[in-house]
């Protein structure tokens, strides 16, 4: 793929997974992703198919919720309501890829 101004354009790639977290209550658990492509990429990760967003309270089962839109998600004060699939959409100019489900 090539951008419109000519420079080669290679889509988002994920080149370090996070894999699965297992934290006690309370705790916090984080999701960090390694990924490559041409840059100028966006984030969003989604927890059960549901974009999450940064804030006190606002993640599953009141959990504290940060880097909702960027590679590193660290959901604090996880409760047993936060459990569920996380996962991660990165897009840039060229395309998107998805992360696997993270629990």
């Amino acid at each position: 793929m090539v951008r419109f101004d000519g420079a080669p354009c290679t889509p988002p790639f994920i080149s370090s997974p996070a894999g699965n977290r297992a934290v006690n209550a309370g705790s916090s658990a984080i999701f960090t992703i390694g990924n490559g492509g041409t840059p100028g990429f966006t984030f969003q990760w989604l927890w059960n198919g549901q974009p999450l967003t940064n804030g006190t309270g606002a993640g599953p089962g009141g959990s504290n919720i940060t880097g909702a839109t960027t590679n590193r998600l660290t959901v604090g004060n996880s409760q047993c309501g936060a459990q569920g699939r996380y996962t991660l959409v990165i897009t840039n100019a060229c395309g998107t890829v998805s992360t696997a489900s993270y629990t």
